[in-house]
C-alpha cells in the first residue's frame, strides 16, 4: 500500500504555493500517470528537490507501457545524474499510455514535477 499526499514546499519554484508529490516511508513507493492516449515517449524529465534529500531518488525506475503494472523499463535514476542537476532526464523511445516511477526500496519518493516528451 502506498500513501501519497500533496505537500506545500518552498523550493526552486518562486511560487510560495508550489506543491510536490511526497510518498513517505513506504516499501516500493510509486507514482503513475495515464496520458489518455498512446504516444511514443522520447524522454521523461523528473524535477528533483533542491532544498534537501535529493539522493532519495537514486534507483528510481521509470517505465512506459499500456497499463499501470509490468511496463517496459525506460531507465533508472543514478546518483551521478542527481549530482549534476535538479532536472533528471531519462531517455527512451517507447510506445505507451502510462508512465510510472517506482522506487524499489523503503525510501521516501518525492517528485516536484514530471514532464514527458514525444519521440523525435
Amino acid at each position: 500500500m502506498v500513501c501519497c499526499q500533496i505537500s506545500p514546499v518552498r523550493s526552486f519554484i518562486p511560487n510560495p504555493f508550489a506543491v510536490f508529490l511526497f510518498c513517505a516511508d513506504n516499501r516500493d513507493s510509486w507514482w503513475w500517470v495515464d496520458m489518455g492516449n498512446t504516444y511514443c515517449v522520447g524522454k521523461v524529465v523528473i524535477f528533483n528537490r533542491v532544498d534537501c534529500c535529493k539522493y532519495r531518488l537514486t534507483g528510481a525506475v521509470v517505465r512506459i507501457g499500456f497499463g499501470i503494472n509490468n511496463n517496459t523499463i525506460c531507465g533508472t535514476v543514478t546518483s551521478s545524474m542527481i549530482a549534476g542537476s535538479r532536472m533528471l532526464e531519462v531517455t527512451c523511445a517507447l510506445q505507451g499510455r502510462y508512465i510510472s516511477i517506482h522506487l524499489p526500496k523503503k525510501k521516501d519518493l518525492t517528485l516536484c514535477e514530471v514532464e514527458a516528451y514525444a519521440c523525435r
